[in-house]
């Protein structure tokens, strides 16, 4: 458990947050459309995305030690 969070760090976490913030703009993209909020869901959707290959790497780690 220590390497992993060395490794890499809460992914968990920052998945969790990362969608909450993803949903959170897309409601408020709902709302009104602004540029701003359009570039950071795209910001925020590349950072998930490296998240889950984060997470996807872990799960092999973990199978490979086992």
């Amino acid at each position: 458990m220590k390497w992993n969070r060395e490794v890499f760090g809460h992914i968990g976490r920052r998945k969790t947050l990362l969608l909450a913030h993803i949903k959170g703009i897309e409601v408020a993209r709902a709302r009104t459309d602004l540029q701003f909020l359009s570039e950071l869901e795209m910001e925020l959707k590349h950072e998930l995305a490296k998240v889950l290959e984060d997470e996807e790497s872990m799960w092999h780690q973990k199978l490979r030690s086992s």
